[in-house]
């Protein structure tokens, strides 16, 4: 597999901007050489950075699902640190992906990572990325994560607020008195993260140290991931 990226702790976004640049134009250079210009996975539709980072149904399953799971990883990892919870052993697959799970209740706080979500009314969206109860505030709050491309950042925020809202009233309404919300994770594809600080320092999940710190792992994670799906993706 060819490494279009690479990541340094230490000089972690400085990698990263001369990442967003190297990806764009090794991409572009590949792309160039091609008399078609339909996408060469799936045939559909123009083979732009945008669709096959985004939109190619070739690698959804696939590539696209390893990337978010890593993201889900990093970020269900510090919701444990920042709650004082051990992170289950089980919890880390061989591949370093997010694992469905229960982990809760430890102490005044349950997590649960990609479960059905029991519901009064029927709501078809009711298995979100990662689902936090804290019984000491009485608070509910629903973390989807995605990955998407940088001109579409706040239209797949919005998207997944529509998506879970129904379920964030519905487990309001279970649980008389409590409040429940919904916190999109979008990062861009390029690792650009839009409003992703804002959503993250409302949610009071952690302090403004920890959140950088989030953010920058999770910029890394998605760079690296779309580094290598595009080099897979050229060498089709």
């Amino acid at each position: 597999m060819i490494r279009l990226a690479t990541w340094s702790g230490k000089r972690g976004k400085v990698e990263l901007r001369i990442s967003h640049v190297m990806l764009c134009h090794v991409v572009q250079m590949f792309l160039g050489r091609r008399a078609d210009d339909k996408c060469r996975a799936c045939h559909d539709a123009p083979e732009t950075i945008g669709h096959i980072l985004s939109s190619c149904r070739f690698h959804e399953w696939t590539l696209m699902k390893w990337r978010h799971d890593h993201l889900l990883y990093v970020l269900v990892r510090e919701i444990f640190l920042a709650e004082g919870i051990p992170l289950p052993p089980e919890y880390r697959n061989l591949y370093g992906r997010a694992v469905a799970g229960n982990f809760g209740p430890v102490g005044e706080t349950e997590i649960a990572v990609d479960q059905l979500c029991p519901t009064m009314s029927a709501i078809t969206e009711r298995r979100p990325d990662i689902l936090i109860r804290r019984h000491k505030n009485k608070t509910i709050m629903i973390l989807e994560v995605a990955a998407a491309y940088e001109s579409c950042l706040e239209e797949r925020e919005m998207e997944k607020q529509r998506k879970y809202q129904p379920l964030a009233a519905d487990l309001a309404k279970q649980e008389n008195g409590w409040r429940a919300r919904c916190v999109p994770v979008v990062v861009g594809d390029l690792g650009t993260i839009g409003r992703l600080r804002k959503y993250l320092d409302n949610s009071n999940l952690f302090w403004p140290n920890v959140t950088e710190r989030i953010i920058t792992y999770l910029q890394r994670e998605v760079v690296c991931a779309s580094a290598d799906l595009l080099a897979t993706h050229l060498l089709l």
